[in-house]
């Protein structure tokens, strides 16, 4: 009841109330003796840590999510679905904070778990990697950046072809990455190809068609 009291709040933006909510939630299962494992625990401090997220209290979303994560590895370990999700987590709040050498380990660590839970054949695998490469720009890694973007699209290209509209977005991504470092024909010759594949495969007359003209500056 006190969980689903507090994420009625967080859907209207009552996030002072929420949070009193949650902390309410936390001291009925210290007073109940709820295992520090128990799911609950998990759930609570994801949802909090979400909360603080929305109220710029990044530092403090970070302890909860890694909290979170220390539950998960100790109740199923760490190569799982459920712990790369709430890792990833835990990178975007680092970045947010400008703690870019804790964002840097837990980004290679997502790597190394995304390897091993997932073939490349799902289509999460390719969107953790354009994940990491946005992350890794954004730490300034910009090697890392290209070497991630680059991977989605040739598993991409290898799987899909080059007539699939997630073929397109890894060129867009290529094409925002070389834009963003100044390299400006290679960027063209991303968005062009980009431009070519939704003409064959939507048309003209669509949105995706106009924003790819703005890539062009057209």
């Amino acid at each position: 009841y006190l969980i689903s009291k507090a994420d009625s709040l967080i859907i209207k933006d009552s996030l002072k109330l929420a949070e009193y909510w949650m902390m309410q939630s936390i001291n009925y299962l210290v007073e109940n003796k709820f295992n520090n494992n128990h799911p609950c625990y998990e759930s609570v401090y994801k949802k909090l840590g979400d909360i603080y997220i929305k109220m710029n209290r990044i530092n403090d979303a970070i302890e909860l999510y890694q909290e979170e994560l220390k539950i998960i590895k100790n109740s199923i370990g760490i190569n799982n679905f459920d712990y790369l999700v709430a890792n990833d987590r835990l990178v975007e709040s680092y970045i947010k904070a400008s703690r870019n050498s804790e964002a840097n380990s837990a980004l290679q660590t997502n790597i190394i778990i995304l390897k091993n839970v997932l073939t490349i054949e799902h289509p999460d695998f390719t969107a953790f990697l354009d994940r990491s490469g946005s992350q890794y720009f954004q730490i300034g890694d910009y090697k890392k950046s290209e070497i991630y973007f680059r991977e989605a699209l040739t598993i991409r290209k290898k799987l899909l072809g080059t007539q699939h509209p997630d073929y397109e977005v890894s060129l867009i991504h290529m094409g925002g990455f070389y834009s963003e470092m100044g390299e400006y024909k290679k960027a063209e010759s991303y968005y062009l190809e980009a431009n070519t594949v939704i003409k064959k495969v939507l048309g003209t007359m669509n949105t995706v068609y106009a924003e790819s003209l703005n890539y062009l500056g057209v």
